[in-house]
């Protein structure tokens, strides 16, 4: 937490729950039987999620279809970013990936490739 909020003292000593690039908060539930857990959170990235579903395992994911949950912050504004590759070969190497940026500003979400290959045409979205 501290890598992402350097000013912060009172972060300093959160050790059990860390950051995934700038925008990912994680804290692991690493009890048996836990029902809940105390999450610190700063008021400027708080978004509560819940009952939310867990499924599957990893191997059968890739039939699952993807969906990004965007958090917006005080301003009704967020940023992110997507990276998909198979998951299994180097074929990443001859630029088959995905790399995109979302925003979502003044009520419209836009999409771009963050690659230098037009290799994501083909990817299909559904916006709910």
């Amino acid at each position: 937490m501290f890598v992402v909020y350097p000013d912060d003292e009172k972060v300093f000593e959160m050790k059990d729950q860390y950051f995934v690039g700038n925008s990912l908060l994680i804290k692991p539930i690493v009890k048996h039987l836990l029902k809940f857990i105390f999450q610190e959170m700063r008021r400027d990235i708080f978004q509560k999620f819940s009952r939310q579903n867990i499924r599957g395992s990893s191997s059968t994911m890739h039939l699952d279809p993807l969906a990004l949950v965007i958090a917006l912050n005080e301003n009704s504004e967020a940023i992110g970013f997507l990276y998909l590759d198979d998951g299994e070969t180097y074929d990443y190497e001859k630029g088959c990936f995905v790399y995109r940026q979302f925003t979502f500003s003044a009520g419209k979400l836009t999409s771009k490739s963050l690659s230098s290959l037009d290799n994501d045409k083909n990817i299909l979205c559904q916006v709910n």
